[in-house]
């Protein structure tokens, strides 16, 4: 047998041997980060391209685009995963279209604070905060909107049949 399967066999029957809490409280943990990745790989990426490559605003509307997307997402499958345990009421499409939406928008938000205080202190020359954030919080809110426009009939279908 090769020490991959020892491992994975030895971490197997760990697992199987934690109390059902203990492994609850594990399995949520790898939920939680399995979805907040992909918004947290577009912002350390904004990020590092703030720091390395602060001038180059193409690369700015595309993280904001993405970033809006990923945050859509992530809030989406946040109330899947609540909504399949029962821990809130199963919304509307109009109302679940605008909690993502409104959650996106705001996580854009907290995104334009950050850099507006990086900017700031890491590039004294940058002047044009307002127009900027203007366009920034329109793509966050054009990704959010394009996630909801394509997939909203795909997560209606995918909920009904997970929680039927």
């Amino acid at each position: 047998m090769d020490v991959f399967a020892e491992t994975f066999n030895e971490s197997t029957k760990f697992y199987e041997n934690t109390k059902p809490r203990i492994r609850f409280r594990i399995f949520v943990f790898f939920r939680v980060f399995v979805i907040l990745l992909p918004p947290i790989v577009v912002f350390l990426l904004h990020l590092l391209r703030m720091i390395f490559l602060p001038l180059h605003f193409e690369l700015d509307r595309v993280a904001h685009l993405f970033g809006g997307l990923t945050i859509a997402w992530a809030t989406a499958n946040f109330y899947r995963e609540a909504q399949a345990r029962s821990w809130i009421p199963r919304f509307s499409m109009i109302v679940w279209s605008f909690v993502v939406v409104a959650t996106a928008e705001l996580i854009g938000t907290l995104w334009e604070f950050l850099e507006f205080y990086l900017l700031n202190d890491l590039v004294p020359h940058f002047g044009m905060m307002l127009p900027d954030t203007i366009d920034d919080l329109t793509l966050d809110l054009l990704g959010a909107i394009l996630f909801v426009a394509v997939l909203a009939p795909r997560m209606e279908k995918f909920l009904r049949r997970r929680t039927s």
